[in-house]
């Protein structure tokens, strides 16, 4: 399906409403629990995490998301100073992509704020085996680089975003939400 990101996008629009927070950090908290992690247990976590019930889960991991759910009254304040909204959200994406920092997790993070327009590849080890050439055994990032723009290629071929395309192929190798 075309829409995995998107399907994510709108989850986590309801997740941000009812857990009282911007979409924006429940994106990075989805993120943050995300490296090692199967979708179902992303998504446990994640939830866990927003009630405010401990996580068993990587303690580096878990600060991260910490940080970003603590980007709450720092954002409503430059709200409430009259800042532009558009303003805050890219304050807010590249301090939350700052305190991700590792590619992979900051590119899902990309792909689920933006499923449309996002030119970002989220190489996980599930893509990175079955779209790799045979000889790479290693990812790099010149081959993660080189990857991405083979799918940036792709995606502009098909008229359609880079998580478009990504989770077309990513649904038809894992299945639909893992």
């Amino acid at each position: 399906s075309f829409t995995w990101y998107q399907d994510i996008h709108n989850k986590g629009l309801e997740w941000a409403n009812h857990y009282d927070v911007e979409a924006f950090q429940v994106y990075g908290i989805i993120s943050a629990f995300s490296p090692m992690m199967s979708w179902k247990l992303n998504q446990e976590n994640a939830i866990k995490f927003l009630e405010g019930k401990p996580v068993n889960y990587l303690g580096r991991q878990v600060e991260k998301a910490h940080l970003i759910y603590g980007l709450t009254d720092e954002m409503r304040s430059m709200v409430e100073k009259g800042h532009a909204k558009s303003f805050v959200e890219t304050w807010m994406n590249r301090k939350i992509s700052v305190i991700l920092s590792g590619r992979k997790t900051v590119s899902f993070f990309d792909n689920m704020c933006y499923p449309e327009h996002s030119n970002k590849l989220t190489l996980d080890v599930h893509m990175w085996n079955n779209f790799k050439p045979f000889s790479w055994t290693t990812i790099t990032e010149k081959r993660y680089t080189g990857m991405e723009n083979v799918f940036r290629e792709v995606s502009s071929q098909k008229e359609t975003s880079v998580p478009s395309l990504q989770s077309s192929l990513w649904v038809t190798v894992r299945g639909a939400y893992d």
